[in-house]
């Protein structure tokens, strides 16, 4: 049996340091563990504290609270990171929140709380990171690596998601700008955005029982629901947490040395029908 089908890591970002928003739970802890596995020295960031604190004893890992909408705590997070570490290699901003609402029921506060967070989040976090990476980047020929969780919502449409979809296609293209600028300022900081579909998590969970609500996908049963998305991918089934973690892990390592503005599908072939 293989190191890795047993699990330990094969170093594939060993002495990097990376920092992942939303690490307390879902995509961003499978994130925060693999990363760690891998030989990575990882700053898990939420703002669930609980969870957080748990996951870092797990995983061996550090915690800090962050509210990426705020300018102040990516700040002290950046700080902490410098301080601690001398500077950074990674940054997976991979924090955000769903809104499933019909348009003329979404308010605009509903919608200007969902772009806070998943377009100004990661805004922030680009900005208050890249002063931090720049000089570490430079001195190696893979440079930095900035990851973005967007999502296929950001590349084609689905009801009742004008919010989240608008966000994530803002946050697709954030990455390709992001991506062109650092190349021609000479940063070495590769940048891009990976996409899942439907991923087994608890905002997701809470996702499937709103467009049962809704709906959404002609079925109030929830059973229903989840039916209907995943007959909707060709691989006939919800993703998991860990395999939209292994596409991170790829994007963070040196591996993609000549990938930036690109952008990663993670979706059971959803992109391609």
């Amino acid at each position: 049996m293989s190191e890795r089908t047993r699990g330990v890591g094969m170093g594939r970002v060993a002495g990097k340091i990376v920092l992942v928003t939303g690490a307390a739970q879902g995509i961003g802890a499978a994130i925060a563990r693999l990363l760690a596995r891998e030989g990575a020295q990882v700053l898990a960031t939420d703002l669930d504290q609980a969870r957080g604190q748990a996951l870092a004893l797990e995983a061996g890992i550090a915690f800090h609270p962050l509210d990426v909408t705020a300018e102040a705590d990516w700040r002290r997070a950046i700080a902490r990171v410098e301080d601690e570490y001398g500077g950074l290699d990674i940054l997976v901003n991979n924090a955000g929140i769903a809104l499933v609402k019909p348009i003329e029921e979404t308010t605009l506060e509903d919608f200007r709380r969902i772009m806070r967070v998943n377009v100004e989040g990661v805004f922030l976090g680009v900005k208050s990171a890249v002063p931090a990476m720049i000089e570490r980047a430079r001195a190696t020929r893979a440079g930095g690596s900035i990851v973005n969780l967007s999502s296929v919502l950001g590349m084609r449409g689905i009801p009742d998601n004008v919010a989240y979809g608008t966000s994530k296609g803002a946050v697709r293209q954030l990455t390709k700008c992001a991506a062109v600028e650092f190349a021609q300022r000479g940063y070495n900081i590769r940048v891009n955005s990976v996409h899942p579909a439907i991923t087994e998590t608890p905002m997701v969970a809470r996702e499937l029982e709103e467009w049962s609500r809704e709906g959404t996908l002609g079925t109030q049963s929830l059973s229903a629901t989840r039916a209907a998305f995943a007959e909707r991918l060709p691989l006939g089934r919800i993703g998991l947490p860990e395999e939209v973690a292994q596409m991170v892990l790829f994007l963070a390592s040196d591996e993609s040395s000549f990938s930036t503005g690109g952008e990663f599908a993670v979706d059971g072939g959803r992109l391609a029908v």
